[in-house]
């Protein structure tokens, strides 16, 4: 029997958004149900080196299913060549925040010209801009330490934390990151892609995922987009688009981003009856091991992953406080 995790950012709000707007159908009310058979994770289940109440992202969470490892915890223990995705973003500047929001679609020609600006920049701490096969921006980069850095679901969108400055990774990012944003803050190409409405290129935001496995894990994820597509690829797991599709680790991120009331009822409606409910009944019947689902955007100690077996499947009892909102 195999064990299914299904990660779903965004989870808790859509629920809590579908209860104000009316409850959001049989669906829903059987996700409802299901969860509350459910346990929480213990604290030893949770994501490596993540606080309690700093929330993983999605991305995290499924590079340490896939085996991942961290690349050291801050020391100055000698630099090894790494490699971080570096996703170009605009920046808002608040009143007392700054965020940061993913551009996509930059064309080739965009592209290589703000690279060409930053050159001197990556020269000056060793550094090389790359896309990966799926297209994705990448830094390589030799420095020692962790990093700090959140991934991107974790962090776009929320205000930026002050960087930590304990490692060599997370100077050379910081600097790397500052002289960047000087580079690009009146480049052509983004005066350009202003006047046409479009998102300029004012930054990178830099995460890494950590040290691929040495051998291909015996892990199929489905769903992610290019994010879960390259994370699964460079671990040497299959990876198949479509979340129905099942996997070991089921990655269904459409919920987390803005949308209707109506938009979203459907969302939910697709997640249980084409993504949850198959995994269930595989569960009630002894094909599955157990199953998984957690909100990757929620800090451990408000929202922890809840755990179901075959028994809980079949109880008619609710537990307490199966999920934050419910």
């Amino acid at each position: 029997m195999s064990d299914v995790r299904i990660l779903v950012p965004g989870l808790r709000d859509a629920l809590v958004a579908a209860r104000a707007a009316g409850g959001g159908g049989l669906a829903v009310r059987w996700l409802r149900q299901l969860l509350a058979r459910s346990r929480a994770a213990t604290p030893a289940e949770t994501v490596r080196g993540v606080r309690p109440d700093e929330p993983p992202g999605w991305e995290r969470t499924l590079a340490q299913a896939l085996g991942y490892t961290d690349p050291g915890n801050g020391g100055e223990t000698g630099s090894a060549l790494r490699t971080w995705l570096a996703s170009p973003v605009a920046l808002n500047a608040g009143m007392r925040d700054l965020t940061a929001r993913p551009v996509d679609g930059v064309a080739d020609t965009d592209r290589e010209a703000l690279w060409a600006a930053a050159a001197p920049e990556l020269e000056k701490v060793g550094a090389r801009l790359d896309q990966s096969p799926q297209g994705l921006w990448l830094l390589s980069m030799a420095a020692a330490g962790a990093d700090g850095t959140r991934s991107p679901s974790a962090g776009w969108g929320r205000p930026m934390p002050a960087a930590g400055l304990d490692s060599e990774a997370a100077r050379c990012l910081q600097v790397l990151g500052n002289a960047i944003q000087m580079a690009w803050f009146q480049h052509p190409v983004n005066q350009q892609r202003e006047q046409s409405g479009l998102d300029p290129v004012q930054g990178l935001w830099f995460w890494s995922p950590g040290e691929p496995p040495p051998a291909a894990p015996a892990v199929r994820v489905a769903g992610g987009g290019i994010h879960g597509r390259w994370l699964a690829e460079t671990a040497g797991a299959d990876w198949n688009p479509d979340p129905a599709s099942g996997g070991d680790v089921i990655v269904m991120d459409s919920l987390d981003g803005p949308a209707s009331p109506e938009r979203m009822a459907e969302l939910l409606t697709s997640l249980v009856l084409e993504v949850i409910a198959p995994r269930a009944a595989g569960l009630r019947f002894g094909r599955t091991g157990r199953l998984e689902i957690e909100d990757p955007l929620l800090p451990p100690a408000e929202g922890p992953r809840r755990i179901l077996r075959g028994r809980d499947t079949w109880a008619l009892w609710r537990r307490r406080m199966p999920w934050p909102g419910l």
